[in-house]
């Protein structure tokens, strides 16, 4: 129960929050660029680390 509360928690939160940022960005990219029809958001593929 400590683990999930003290590393699996904060991480949760920080992919929500990751999540919203994005969502957010990608909301706002037609009003900021009206010109680009189809401009595609990527991002980096998450690694799993080994630790």
């Amino acid at each position: 129960m400590a683990i999930i509360k003290h590393l699996l928690l904060p991480l949760l939160m920080i992919c929500c929050l990751l999540e919203f940022e994005v969502a957010r960005a990608a909301s706002d990219l037609p009003r900021h660029t009206p010109s680009v029809p189809e401009q595609t958001l990527s991002l980096p593929a998450l690694q799993p680390s080994a630790g």
